[in-house]
C-alpha cells in the first residue's frame, strides 16, 4: 500500500528501490520472483534495482525498465556465480568491491570498485525526470 500511495502521483522514473534479496541473482542462492509484484509495481517509475543476499557482484540487463545490481561482496566470503541467462550484463565472484553511485539530473554513473579504488564494472543510467 505505501508503494502505491507513493508512487500514484510520481512522475518520471528517475528513482533507485532497493531491498536485501535480488529479484534476478545467479549467485548462491536462488533468484526471488516473489518480488516480482514489487518489481511489476515498480516498472516504469525506477531504473535502479540494488540488492545484496548473493556475496559478489551482478550487473543484469534491463527487465521491464529496471536494472538489477547485486552489491553483497564487500568483504564476507563470496559465493561462486552459476551460468547466466538473457538477463546477465556482467558479473564477478573472484574480487571484493563496493557499488559507488553518482547522481546527476536525468542520469547515474554506477561504479563497482575494488578496495584500492579500481573500477571493475562501469555502467550509466539514464531516466527521465
Amino acid at each position: 500500500r505505501w508503494l502505491d500511495r507513493t508512487l500514484a502521483n510520481a512522475r518520471g522514473d528517475c528513482r533507485i528501490a532497493f531491498w536485501h534479496r535480488p529479484r534476478l541473482t545467479h549467485g548462491g542462492y536462488e533468484a526471488a520472483p516473489d518480488l516480482n509484484p514489487l518489481w511489476n509495481r515498480l516498472a516504469g517509475h525506477a531504473r535502479i534495482v540494488l540488492s545484496g543476499h548473493d556475496h559478489n557482484l551482478q550487473r543484469h540487463r534491463p527487465v521491464r525498465g529496471l536494472i538489477q545490481y547485486v552489491v553483497g561482496a564487500g568483504g564476507r566470503g563470496r559465493y561462486h556465480l552459476r551460468e547466466g541467462d538473457s538477463t546477465m550484463a556482467w558479473a564477478r565472484d573472484d574480487v571484493n568491491a563496493a557499488l559507488r553511485i553518482v547522481l546527476k539530473p536525468g542520469s547515474a554513473v554506477l561504479e563497482f570498485r575494488t578496495p584500492r579504488h579500481r573500477v571493475v564494472d562501469r555502467s550509466r543510467v539514464s531516466c527521465s525526470q
